[in-house]
Order: structure tokens, then C-alpha cells, then sequence
């Protein structure tokens, strides 16, 4: 089987094509068609379970606060490990479950390296309890299979059609 690689500039003219509207007057490919295959293109790198985008990369822990950002154009982080350590991964929902005795002060627990960590929405993930000084750990995940730079351009007002 063949593999054949186009980018999305090369793909936005062929959909303009199927679209019926090859110089864009109705279709903005800066802002629908480019955003459309962006989302096209990560849904199935999704679906099909097969990443081929993963990394691995050292990221710095923020020290005495639970809460971390992402790395840019990260879509989800998977392990984390320390120098002579692992993090083990949970959830929000099992912190809850399992230490239901915590009181509302659990994100102030400190220690000098995190037990565990987990996702929270898109862009960021906890480490519990949060470590007292700023460590680096060797992250791995999934990026972005497309990073869509074009979406934080501010847009350009939709044009009317009565012409």
C-alpha cells in the first residue's frame, strides 16, 4: 500500500474543488476549510487508536501548586517518569473516589515528589501532592497531529451574499 503525504495547503484547493467554490468566494479557506481538515485530521488520527505523532520530551513541574499547563501542541499526555520514579496515572474522579476523606484542602498538599498525576480537560493535567521545588520529568504523549496556526488570526468579516 502506498503512503502518500500532502499538507494541508495542498489538501484546501482539492476541497475547495469538491466544494464547487475553487477561488473561495463562499468558503473561506484561511478560516473554515484549513480549520475543517485541521479537525478532519485529528478526529481520525483518533479514531484509529494509531498515533504516529507521540513524544517525548522533559517538562519542568511548577513547584507548591497542583495545576500544570500542557506543552504547546500537546493533545494528551500518557506516562510521566522522574529520574528514579514513576507518576501513576488517575483521574480527577478517582482521587474523589478512592480518598474520600480528603477535606477541600487537598491542593495544598506539598512533598518534595509527586505520587501521581492526571488529566483535566484539554490543556492542563494535576500532580499530587504538588512538589516543593520545581522538578523536571520526562513526559510522554500524543501531539497535535496538525497544529492550526492559522486559528489564532483574528478572522475576517464573512462577506454578504447579496453582492
Amino acid at each position: 500500500m502506498a503512503i502518500v503525504t500532502q499538507t494541508i495547503a495542498q489538501l484546501a484547493p482539492q476541497v475547495l474543488q469538491r466544494l464547487q467554490d475553487p477561488t473561495g468566494i463562499f468558503w473561506l479557506q484561511q478560516y473554515e476549510v484549513n480549520p475543517a481538515l485541521a479537525e478532519a485530521i485529528n478526529d481520525l488520527m483518533l479514531l484509529l487508536g494509531r498515533p504516529v505523532q507521540y513524544f517525548n520530551q522533559l517538562i519542568t513541574l511548577s513547584a507548591n501548586t497542583c495545576f500544570q499547563a500542557l506543552p504547546p501542541n500537546v493533545l494528551c499526555l500518557t506516562n510521566m517518569h522522574g529520574s528514579n520514579y514513576t507518576l501513576h496515572k488517575t483521574t480527577m474522579h478517582s482521587m474523589d473516589y478512592t480518598m474520600t476523606s480528603w477535606g477541600p484542602d487537598w491542593t495544598a498538599d506539598r512533598a518534595d515528589i509527586p505520587a501521581r498525576w492526571g488529566p483535566i480537560g484539554l490543556t492542563q493535567f494535576f500532580v499530587h501532592p504538588a512538589p516543593n521545588t520545581p522538578i523536571q520529568v520526562l513526559a510522554s504523549g500524543v501531539l497535535h497531529p496538525v497544529t492550526s496556526l492559522w486559528l489564532s488570526t483574528r478572522p475576517r468579516k464573512l462577506r454578504s451574499m447579496r453582492s
